[in-house]
């Protein structure tokens, strides 16, 4: 099979680390109130801030949270293991439209691990149209928006769904929260 992969919330656990600066910044250097929606995944999603205050935050945390987030819980060993079984991995990502910097610091993070990943796609707007080119069998993401569309488009999705992100009622979506479960329902699509 040939599996897309979406980096940050899935591979990375950025998000977590995204949320934990964006909300000191929200109160200690914006003054404000906090998240106001939780099922927004990024942070211009879920805080009341302008485009200039979301370009700031960016401009000055993105590159150094890429240098100090984690991987997922078993995202280098199953990712690995899938492929050795003789899946084809690619990166889909749109990781790189803010910071190229963000881009590169992920990919050398990658190589150190020894993650094996086949092609990268980075800067991806339209992750369907690259889905759909590349003959994409399965995409991994978080994010609902590209969940929902490569559902839509027939396209079996594992969505790294958190709690309060929306849900999906679709046969083509596999709700998971962890790298096991992502094992799990690639075994079982392989059939």
């Amino acid at each position: 099979m040939i599996i897309g992969i979406d980096v940050d919330g899935v591979i990375l656990d950025y998000m977590t680390t995204v949320r934990a600066y964006a909300e000191l910044y929200d109160f200690e250097e914006l003054h404000k109130n906090g998240v106001v929606n939780k099922q927004g995944i990024k942070v211009k999603e879920r805080y009341d801030w302008t485009d200039e205050e979301n370009k700031n935050f960016a401009n000055k945390y993105f590159d150094y949270i890429t240098t100090i987030t984690n991987f997922n819980p078993l995202a280098i060993e199953i990712i690995n293991r899938l492929h050795n079984e003789g899946h084809k991995l690619y990166i889909i990502s749109n990781r790189g439209l803010l910071s190229e910097k963000a881009m590169t610091l992920c990919e050398d993070m990658f190589k150190k691990n020894n993650l094996l990943i086949d092609k990268y796609f980075w800067k991806i707007e339209d992750k369907l149209s690259i889905i759909q080119q590349n003959n994409v069998d399965v995409m991994i993401d978080d994010s609902y928006n590209i969940c929902k569309t490569t559902s839509d488009n027939n396209i079996e999705t594992i969505y790294f769904r958190e709690k309060d992100s929306k849900e999906i009622n679709s046969p083509f979506v596999h709700d998971v929260d962890n790298w096991g479960q992502v094992y799990r329902t690639i075994k079982s699509l392989n059939k």
